[in-house]
């Protein structure tokens, strides 16, 4: 079996990450670690050195700086850290609790390739709405956490943000994130079914806004050295096993529980890097094999050139779970070049899931037209 993800077909390197622990937000899933603020965000000067380091060792790829925090946008020097990492080629990605006004995201969205913007506990679902409509729909998506404490509040919120012509992402929630005990929540086998559903629509071709509808119409981030595909990614892994091709997203696999690779080759540390507040430096967010850098130390690291073996039960982490995964005894390639594994989406088991999912919308649709045509 080989799992592959979005950043091996595109020939991307993703870089996670967590520029600083502070955020204005105290979600009660959130671990205290993750936004008490012990960490200071970095100075611009070193993080520019990060970036030139990591785009040194990797001239040929499209270098993915996905940026968390905390919450990052409060850092006072992020959008100068965006605009230099725009003028270097690259390319930018913020997830952001969507809590500063639309006038700042308007004035950074020009630099983003992609924003997630989290539903969160105490989000409201107008205001979210208002900052989303400051980016083109094809460069955001909300990530709606599906609290089992408010889960009609996040239901209703993840229809209304798709209903607009938005993306919605239904995302696991987990107990003790980032750590070696993280678990999902118990959510119930219906509670399941609805995640993985809302998620296996993102294989399908979005009906997304009209930009020209927005009272906010910003220029597309260019295609900076003509390697970067702008539009909005779904984030598609496909799973290659006996001779089918079966796409899915991370979130389908967490809701499903599909997400055991242990004893696979895990191309994490090639295809993607996790960079934590406190400065390390670790091959992967679960962090199997340990810190292996400090930017604060040695700025100029050295990226790694070989594989792991995973060890873990479950792969928790969106970005670990795009890292290409092989199964002992599959042939390995390299991931440096374009791998050898054929990224056509129409395979039979795809064709016959989406024939599934419209024929469900089809059937919805019929029912609410047969409520409208019951009189009182």
């Amino acid at each position: 079996m080989i799992v592959t993800g979005t950043w091996s077909r595109k020939n991307r390197f993703n870089v996670q990450w967590q520029l600083g622990n502070f955020c204005n937000y105290k979600c009660s899933y959130c671990p205290t670690r993750l936004r008490d603020g012990r960490f200071e965000f970095v100075t611009i000067d070193l993080a520019k050195r990060v970036v030139d380091n990591i785009l040194r060792q990797k001239p040929d790829h499209n270098v993915l700086f996905s940026f968390q925090g905390g919450e990052v946008t409060l850092w006072k020097e992020f959008e100068n850290l965006l605009k230099y990492i725009y003028e270097q080629g690259a390319s930018s990605l913020l997830a952001t609790n969507g809590s500063r006004t639309p006038a700042y995201f308007a004035k950074i969205a020009p630099y983003l390739n992609y924003t997630f913007m989290s539903f969160h506990e105490v989000s409201e679902v107008d205001k979210m709405l208002e900052r989303i409509k400051v980016f083109h729909p094809q460069h955001v998506a909300s990530y709606t956490l599906m609290n089992l404490n408010l889960w009609d509040k996040c239901v209703d919120a993840h229809e209304r943000i798709e209903a607009a012509g938005y993306r919605s992402i239904a995302r696991v929630i987990f107990d003790d994130y980032c750590t070696l005990n993280t678990q999902q929540l118990s959510y119930t086998s219906e509670q399941r079914q609805y995640i993985n559903k809302c998620n296996l629509h993102l294989l399908k071709p979005a009906r997304l806004s009209d930009p020209l509808d927005h009272e906010v119409v910003l220029p597309l981030p260019v295609k900076m050295k003509g390697v970067i595909n702008n539009k909005f990614d779904p984030r598609i892994i496909q799973i290659h096993d006996a001779g089918t091709v079966i796409n899915t997203t991370a979130q389908s696999l967490l809701a499903t529980q599909q997400n055991d690779y242990s004893g696979f080759n895990c191309y994490a540390g090639l295809e993607v890097l996790c960079i934590g507040a406190s400065g390390g430096v670790t091959t992967s967010v679960c962090a199997q094999d340990g810190i292996f850098a400090d930017i604060f130390d040695n700025p100029e690291f050295e990226l790694p050139t070989v594989p792991m073996s995973c060890n873990r039960t479950s792969c928790w982490c969106e970005s670990d779970l795009q890292a290409t995964k092989i199964s002992p005894g599959e042939p390995t390639f390299n991931p440096n070049v374009q791998p050898a594994i054929d990224p056509v989406f129409d395979t039979a088991k795809s064709l016959a899931r989406d024939s599934l999912i419209a024929a469900e919308d089809d059937a919805e649709q019929a029912a609410a037209e047969e409520d409208l045509l019951v009189e009182p």
